[in-house]
């Protein structure tokens, strides 16, 4: 479940304050406040050439009861 991410990595295709921001808005819309720790990692390209962004999540399961 999404409550129990401690910590998310977004690889975005951009390189721009304003992809980085809009990426964020999309992410974190998923988290109630604060939400788990996040970083955006600007890439040129990904394998799947399509694909704008691949999110890895580390999740504790019941780390916030």
């Amino acid at each position: 479940q999404f409550a129990d991410v401690v910590k998310q990595t977004a690889h975005y295709v951009g390189a721009s304050a304003d992809e980085l921001h809009a990426n964020m808005r999309v992410r974190n819309a998923c988290y109630t406040q604060p939400g788990p720790a996040s970083t955006g990692v600007p890439v040129y390209g990904l394998a799947a050439g399509e694909a704008k962004s691949v999110i890895d999540l580390h999740l504790v399961p019941g780390w916030r009861a």
